[in-house]
């Protein structure tokens, strides 16, 4: 197998579907959301258990590339995937909104976009981070200091 599949891909992804599958799980559940944000345009909501839930995935994440001897920015990446992937999505949106759609009515959209962008991937970033860091230590370390006692 591939450095990059067994290092990246197969960490993101399994960090992502466990993160996705998880809020979708919560949904079901008819857990709701908690509003953290209520401004004269737009309330922010955001799964609280869903959040708490991710430092648990970006640790497995970071964990499953270390074993794979993935480098540090690769842990991180596949910790974070499931917010990058969120974020590809919110920009295409973006893109889609403003320049193909022409409508009127987004003209304040890049506006909101900030907020919803935080609600959506700064905060599940920084949760998936925080899952994440144990495993950031080098592994190279942990082996030349059993190989000289």
């Amino acid at each position: 197998m591939k450095y990059r599949t067994k290092s990246l891909w197969i960490p993101g992804l399994v960090t992502g579907f466990l993160a996705m599958t998880s809020l979708s799980m919560f949904s079901h559940a008819g857990l709701p959301p908690r509003i953290i944000f209520v401004d004269s345009t737009t309330s922010l909501q955001l799964p609280i258990q869903w959040l708490f839930m991710l430092p648990l995935f970006g640790a497995l994440g970071a964990y499953l590339s270390r074993r794979a001897d993935g480098h540090r920015m690769t842990r991180v990446a596949a910790a974070l995937s499931p917010s990058i992937v969120l974020l590809g999505m919110f920009l295409f949106s973006l893109v889609v909104s403003m320049f193909v759609d022409r409508n009127m009515h987004t003209r304040p959209l890049p506006f909101l976009f900030g907020p919803v962008t935080f609600n959506w991937v700064v905060l599940p970033g920084a949760a998936l981070f925080l899952g994440a860091l144990p495993f950031l230590r080098s592994s190279r370390m942990r082996d030349v200091g059993q190989a000289s006692c």
